[in-house]
């Protein structure tokens, strides 16, 4: 506690070889010029802020993989202050942050760029906060960037603008409850650009108190199901220039609230929108993403205008319903939609005397039969009794799957053993 490193100039956290760099039990380290993670291509480096009163201060760029594979991790009360920041800064680099854990804050008093050049993650989990004037995800031509905003308290404040894909490819997830705010979001901003925006699970919310923007030029997708909302104070504007390659999709409880009062019809609802109108839901009769205006209100989706709480003054739609939905296998926190948070489920229960809904078996004990069952049906969709079933194509959490195929066949091998 009180101890602290000063560096009058530049730091370098692995300039040609691999290098660490923990900050803990109340350790201060102060750079008052550029701090890098990673500078050759070669390096391997990261730097772990730990612990109540931890903190790194730099008054100048963090660069975190700037030629090479770096990584910074901030957990349990450590906190961040940075002036400007590029995760993944140049075309050889991976650059990864992770701000986990409650009392765990990033905080910027200029730019963070995601994917500048190279590949660059930001992960906010488990009520982890970042703050930042403005950020731009998947920045110059042939970068890759990835946020995920992940659990309740977990959130990411932009006081101005947020683009996802500004000339490269960018995907912002925000899951289980987590919370994102800006002024004003911008969804693939150049011809070039591929930018996705996903919501899934109750409480997750993406807020901008000024206007929207999805595929001004570029390819944009939004994508709200499971009760994710998404609202919008000022203008939602959706493929402005036609070319019909973005859209607004929603299903399985999936929520857009826009300022205003137009909930007499969706004629009146889309009257608040600019540009296509190109807002989905996903058609279980027809098993396809059909336009808002094709569905039946009070079926497919509902409108309502809100006159107090937090969304006072705002008209909400809603997709689809949770309701009175048939089992369905593998959806393990029984809310009618295969999808993360049943992984999650599965495994903080693996090896216990447990019966979860929809499980593989009926034996109590959750085991690797159970992950198997929430492999095979990952993306499912339940639905009501007057269909046969449906499921929905590139569901919320679908670009998660691969990264929790891969962990859960490490978890599998653990379960056989548990299971024994």
């Amino acid at each position: 506690m009180g101890s602290t490193w000063t560096n009058t100039e530049t730091l370098a956290v692995g300039r040609y070889g691999n290098a660490t760099v923990q900050i803990r039990n109340g350790g201060s380290v102060v750079t008052d010029g550029n701090s890098t993670i990673a500078v050759d291509d070669e390096s391997t480096s990261a730097v772990t802020v730990d612990g109540e009163g931890s903190n790194w201060t730099t008054n100048g760029i963090l660069s975190v993989g700037q030629w090479g594979n770096g990584s910074l991790f901030v957990v349990n009360d450590g906190t961040v202050t940075s002036t400007s920041a590029r995760i993944g800064d140049r075309d050889t680099s991976t650059g990864k942050v992770s701000i986990d854990g409650a009392g765990a804050i990033w905080t910027l008093s200029d730019s963070l760029q995601i994917g500048l050049n190279g590949s660059g993650s930001l992960k906010i989990s488990s009520g982890g906060v970042a703050i930042t004037p403005a950020a731009a995800i998947g920045v110059n031509g042939g970068s890759n960037g990835e946020v995920t905003v992940d659990g309740f308290g977990s959130s990411w404040s932009v006081n101005e603008f947020l683009t996802v894909g500004r000339v490269g490819d960018a995907q912002l997830y925000i899951v289980d409850g987590g919370n994102v705010n800006c002024e004003v979001g911008w969804i693939a901003s150049n011809s070039t650009s591929n930018g996705r925006v996903i919501l899934d699970g109750s409480g997750s919310t993406l807020a901008t108190s000024g206007e929207l923007r999805i595929g001004q030029y570029g390819n944009g997708r939004l994508t709200i199901t499971n009760h994710g909302l998404t609202s919008v104070a000022g203008t939602l504007i959706v493929d402005f220039f036609g070319n019909t390659n973005s859209h607004v999709d929603l299903a399985t409880g999936g929520q857009l609230a826009l300022f205003g009062d137009a909930d007499d019809s969706i004629s009146q609802f889309l009257d608040l929108v600019e540009g296509t109108d190109a807002i989905r839901y996903w058609d279980h009769d027809l098993l396809q993403w059909s336009h808002i205006t094709t569905g039946t209100l009070g079926d497919d989706y509902t409108l309502e205008y809100l006159t107090t709480g937090d969304l006072a003054g705002y008209t909400l739609l809603t997709v689809g319903s949770l309701d009175d939905l048939p089992d369905l296998p593998g959806d393990f926190n029984n809310d009618g939609f295969v999808n993360a948070a049943d992984y999650t489920v599965w495994r903080d229960n693996l090896g216990t005397e447990v019966s979860l809904p929809n499980e593989a078996t009926t034996f109590g004990q959750v085991t690797s039969e159970d992950y198997n069952t929430w492999r095979a049906n990952f993306g499912s969709v339940a639905v009501d009794s007057s269909h046969t079933g449906a499921n929905v194509p590139e569901p919320a959490s679908l670009a998660l799957a691969g990264c929790l195929v891969a962990a859960g066949l490490i978890w599998r091998g653990r379960s056989l053993a548990l299971a024994r």
